[in-house]
């Protein structure tokens, strides 16, 4: 088990039976947060930062895929960035975060990195090279901010004249995918949020290829709030979910992956706690 401990600034690898092996230093390039990109198949990491090129209020965002290895010394290598360009605010601001757009992606098992903008339903699935070799987009209608969403900014930030800055310019619709993740057969899910069908509630699913292979009901739907991707993990045909019950407890909900027949367009998702 690999920890990318972002308060620490280190690595930190357990034993399959939980004992404590050893940890080493996280150099990435002075940038102690991160989301962990993952273990590729020759047992080296891979992990992520954040960078803005051009200063703390520059239109681009670039998320740096680092390839760790960890063998009689820690060698740390870039590779090519993803890129995002931002549309700055009328006062000249990095949009709000929350509904301004984001990279989701996540590491698959051939190494390979499927990413997308959250605010176009288009994926991508490169090597660490940085070479395009798949892509698969779906139509959507995005949702419109509600005044929920609105409330959400206010109470958000503090900072006089902060909230009301972003209020003024941010985006009448929200992002449209929540997460992506995928698993070792290949299978890419994307969790969206869409006009007609709330966040938490469908997965759409595709192959390795980009091919789309359907969207499923989820039989319990995710409780998301405005910020941050659902808590999911793909393996072995299965989905596993983090749930809340009307009492706010967490559960884990495993979802096994059923094909439809013939004449059916959709695969269906079955699960139990």
């Amino acid at each position: 088990l690999w920890i990318a401990d972002d308060g620490n600034a280190r690595y930190t690898r357990f034993a399959p039976d939980g004992t404590f092996v050893d940890d080493y230093p996280r150099r990435v390039l002075g940038v102690p947060s991160t989301t962990s990109g993952g273990v590729l198949p020759d047992g080296s990491l891979l992990d992520w930062a954040p960078g803005l090129p051009e200063g703390r209020f520059g239109p681009r965002v670039q998320y740096i895929p680092i390839h760790v290895t960890i063998g009689d010394s820690l060698r740390v290598d870039s590779l090519p960035y993803i890129e995002q360009t931002w549309e700055m605010t009328a006062g000249g601001r990095l949009p709000e975060s929350t509904f301004g757009g984001a990279v989701a992606a996540d590491l698959d098992g051939e190494g390979r990195i499927w990413f997308a903008h959250t605010r176009d339903y288009r994926l991508h699935r490169r090597t660490l090279a940085g070479d395009t070799i798949a892509t698969a987009s779906l139509e959507f209608t995005p949702p419109l901010l509600e005044e929920s969403d609105r409330e959400y900014i206010r109470n958000r930030y503090s900072r006089p004249g902060l909230a009301e800055s972003y209020l003024e310019n941010v985006p009448e619709t929200k992002p449209v995918i929540r997460g992506i993740v995928t698993d070792h057969a290949g299978h890419v899910f994307v969790f969206p949020e869409l006009a007609d069908e709330p966040a938490g509630t469908v997965v759409d699913m595709f192959d390795v290829s980009g091919e789309y292979l359907g969207r499923m009901r989820l039989p319990t739907p995710l409780k998301l709030g405005p910020a941050g991707p659902p808590t999911v993990h793909a393996a072995d045909g299965y989905l596993y979910l983090v749930i809340k019950d009307e009492l706010d407890v967490p559960h884990v909900q495993r979802l096994k992956l059923m094909s439809s027949n013939k004449d059916s367009a959709r695969d269906k998702a079955s699960g139990s706690s």
